[in-house]
């Protein structure tokens, strides 16, 4: 084995420190981008996001969203069921009868319109006939 003198030791010392500190350094740049936000890739870091994310609990808690909500979601539930004896659901007899209107609707609207040329037809037939 060599004989390695104090300097040469304190050389190697140096040197291996100064790599622990630089990737230590690159460590710490990371997480500071990580918990502040790099306007490279996201303007946002972990700590804004963070804050965001209670911010916006504690104003569904003020504003009850979800317990505001609950009575509509039991309401839904309830429609979608089948009971029993039934076929369908409640909101699949809704939409039959939804459907039922939209197509009398139409219906009407094409009575309608030939009523209103046949009225047309009349007055034209009823004037010829007098002039």
């Amino acid at each position: 084995m060599e004989n390695v003198t104090e300097q040469e030791i304190k050389k190697i010392v140096r040197e291996e420190m100064k790599e622990v500190f630089n990737e230590l350094q690159s460590d710490i740049r990371d997480i500071k981008k990580a918990l502040l936000g790099d306007l490279e890739y996201n303007t946002k870091g972990l700590l804004e996001r963070v804050s965001d994310n209670a911010n916006y609990i504690s104003e569904n808690r003020a504003t009850r969203i979800a317990q505001r909500a609950e009575p509509a979601v039991r309401w839904y539930e309830d429609m979608v069921e089948i009971e029993d004896g039934c076929s369908k659901s409640k909101m699949g007899v809704l939409n039959e009868i939804i459907s039922g209107y939209t197509s009398i609707k139409w219906i009407v609207a094409a009575l309608g319109v030939s009523g209103v040329v046949s009225i047309i037809s009349l007055v034209r037939d009823v004037i010829s006939a007098f002039s």
